[in-house]
């Protein structure tokens, strides 16, 4: 039977991640309106023209930004090396976390 030293450490590793998409749209329109008025009286002596233009523009839209955040943790506990077990190695270690997986590597540190 494998006694232990009753060394441990709780840990927690996280990470997150967050994007944001922004959607939109914008519609113009626009419309030209005129009028052309001639004229000519006394036998041509007296002629002219008037004119009226006139443009509208109407300008909508409307955006929409969606924003999402997404994280997870990973909590486990580190026990202290058991006495009797006949192991000799490093008892130091660093832990990596994938952010794409969440899964964890030990790498051992002399």
């Amino acid at each position: 039977m494998y006694e232990t030293n009753q060394n441990y450490e709780n840990l927690s590793e996280c990470y997150t991640t967050s994007f944001s998409q922004t959607l939109g749209y914008k519609d113009t329109y626009t419309e030209t309106m005129g009028s052309s008025i001639s004229f000519s009286v006394l036998g041509g002596v007296i002629s002219g023209s008037l004119s009226n233009t006139s443009t509208m523009t109407t300008v909508s839209g409307s955006s929409n930004t969606r924003s999402q955040e997404v994280g997870e943790c990973v909590n486990f506990t580190l026990v202290g090396q058991i006495v009797g077990s006949g192991y000799s190695g490093p008892s130091n270690f660093q832990l990596y976390q994938d952010n794409i997986y969440g899964t964890l590597m030990l790498n051992p540190v002399n």
